[in-house]
Parts: structure tokens; sequence; C-alpha cells
């Protein structure tokens, strides 16, 4: 492409903007099924998006998600990770497992990451649910798009869903709850329900996944 055709690009996405600074949000319908965590009792947060002026993007433009979940907070889903990312650093959990490579932040500052033998899934949000599946760290994991959080303390993302592959010797944790990482304890063919004030979750455990459902509290 030539630096000509690249000014018209960046020429023609400022002029939007100046004419139209932001398009409005619209519910996200490309991919209607996505799997996204539960945000209340049978209810997951509506997917909405929205097309922003972005100099540095190729295009001029960039997108912007947000949830709009069943208690009316229009969030990013990246804070989900951030604020898991800042409960496993604060708590010093995340200091007994392997290093991986350092590197640097939007704001210049070197971070380390980790490469925990585990696989992360966000299974609830409101309050945040994580269930950890063991996972060898030495292979690289494939990546879903359908079901990736950023996270900006691990080698590997965060992944979001209401389903997971079992392992009996998974964990969970919640950032919210402010419960460690803890042994699921749940066999093949067993049900568990985890309350809290607001509900509960139950987990429904197969030989080959584990289907979670929220609930209202027993």
């Amino acid at each position: 492409m030539g630096l000509l055709s690249v000014f018209l690009q960046i020429f023609r996405a400022m002029f939007e903007v100046v004419a139209k600074p932001l398009r409005p949000w619209k519910e996200n319908t490309w991919n209607p099924h996505k799997d996204i965590p539960w945000d209340g009792p049978d209810s997951r947060p509506r997917q909405e998006a929205r097309k922003i002026f972005r100099m540095m993007s190729s295009t001029g433009y960039d997108y912007e998600h947000r949830w709009y979940t069943s208690g009316n907070q229009k969030p990013d889903p990246v804070v989900y990770g951030s604020a898991i990312d800042r409960y496993l650093l604060d708590s010093g959990i995340i200091e007994d497992w392997p290093k991986g490579s350092t590197e640097w932040d939007a704001a210049g500052r070197e971070r380390q990451l980790y490469k925990p033998p585990y696989k992360f899934t966000v299974v609830s949000i409101l309050p945040t649910i994580v269930i950890m599946t063991p996972h060898d760290y030495t292979v690289e994991q494939a990546r879903d798009d359908r079901s990736i959080f950023g996270a900006g303390v691990m080698r590997d993302h965060y992944y979001m869903g209401t389903r997971v592959k079992y392992d009996p010797d998974s964990l969970w944790f919640s950032p919210d709850l402010d419960i460690p990482p803890t042994p699921l304890k749940i066999t093949a063919g067993e049900a568990k329900i985890i309350e809290f004030d607001s509900g509960a979750i139950e987990l429904q455990a197969s030989s080959e996944r584990i289907n979670t459902r929220r609930l209202v509290r027993p």
C-alpha cells in the first residue's frame, strides 16, 4: 500500500470522527453463540460494540466492546481480567507459579509474566468465579477467539464460558468473594452448588466436562 493511500485512509477516518465522533453502541450479533459467563440466574450479559477512531490503526478505526449486564452495568469485559490479575498479585498466590518472560506495558513499565499449570475459565461475573483446570504450561494453548479474556500477568489468556473440561484436580476461586484457589472436589456424575449472598452457581460434572448454571439461592 502506497504512502498516499495510507494518508487518505487516515484522513478519511479523521473526517468521519469530525462528522460523527463515535458511532452508537449496537448489540453484537455477529457471533450469537459465543459462550460468555453467567451474570445472574439463567442470565448472561448482552454483548455490544461501537466503532471508534484509532489514529495508530492501519484502518484508522477500531472497535470498543462492552457487556450490558443484568444489573444494568456496562463494563468493558477486560476489567474482569484485570481484577483477576490484581487478586492473584495482591494475594501472593501467583509467586508460587513458574515465571515466564518479561515484557513492557503501555506505560513503559517492565512486568513479569507467569506460566501457571492451569487453564483459567471465568464461568460467572457478579460475582466473578473462576475454575482452574490443570494444564501443561509448556504446551501452547490453542486460542479460541470466542472465549478469550485479556490477561496482563499470564503468558496465556484467561478464558470465559459456562462449561469447562472435567478434571478431578480442578480448583476454583473468586476475587469478589475473597476465596483463594480451593479444590473443587467434584467427581464425574456429581453435582455441586456454590452459594453466595446474591445467589448460587450449580456445577454438573460428567466424564468429559463440567457444565455450570446460575441459580437463585436455595
